[in-house]
């Protein structure tokens, strides 16, 4: 899919969680954490998600802040990627 076909099914909240996910992205890739495998939208939970390659992932729905949460167990939630780093550690 390309990002026209992405951004055009958004609507107003899902465009606040996009730039919530782009925030967190960025502070990710100021950590070390730079190369992104997928990114999209789950129309069943309404989140925004950017999977990276470090078995991290950022999601956000309804314009709320980014979480983060493995890759391999999107159960886990963390409000922050050093709670995440640090839980992955162990």
């Amino acid at each position: 899919m390309d990002i026209s076909e992405f951004m055009n099914q958004l609507g107003q909240a899902d465009l606040n969680s996009f730039v919530k996910i782009l925030e967190a992205l960025k502070e990710a890739r100021l950590k070390g954490f730079s190369h992104i495998e997928y990114f999209g939208y789950h129309k069943g939970t309404g989140n925004i998600f950017c999977s990276l390659e470090d078995n991290i992932t950022i999601y956000s729905g309804f314009g709320c802040d980014a979480f983060y949460s493995p890759s391999d167990d999107e159960n886990k939630e963390f409000n922050s990627l050093d709670e995440l780093v640090e839980y992955l550690k162990k």
